[in-house]
């Protein structure tokens, strides 16, 4: 049975080199008390009860509370990480004759105001509230 406990050690380990997401680190504590075990030739049976509920201890207690408290953060992508940012307008902004355009990082986007009435001159900075299809909606600041 020693054999059969250092292979799940070696292949919990290359799963865990592939992944690096904590798949099968839960395995490893487990897996080596019960190889330790083997070495006393105490009966299989124990060493997989073992195996297992040291595997449910791990798994419950420490993953749980590891994403409790390591939550990944959403990171805003492509267009969407311009909602926030300020852009300068490029061509007055002008939803009643439906033109408008601003330039950030270097793209110009077509633009219109939150609000009807508004017109928006050259040069102006404003912030993007949100996009609509190809269209950053943006308001004065």
């Amino acid at each position: 049975m020693i054999f059969v406990w250092i292979g799940v050690i070696v292949a919990a380990v290359v799963v865990e080199a592939l992944t690096v997401e904590l798949v099968s680190i839960w395995l490893l504590p487990s897996a080596i008390a019960s190889l330790i075990l083997s070495f006393f030739d105490v009966p299989v049976w124990v060493q997989v009860l073992v195996f297992v509920i040291g595997f449910v201890i791990m798994f419950a207690v420490f993953k749980l509370w590891l994403l409790r408290y390591f939550k990944p953060k959403k990171t805003a992508t492509n267009a969407d990480s311009l909602i926030g940012e300020t852009v300068t307008v490029t061509e007055e902004i002008d939803n009643l004759s439906e033109k408008g355009a601003v330039k950030t990082r270097g793209v110009v986007w077509t633009a219109r105001a939150t609000a009807d009435d508004v017109r928006i001159e050259v040069g102006s900075h404003v912030k993007v509230t949100e996009i609509r299809g190809n269209k950053l909606i943006v308001k004065e600041e």
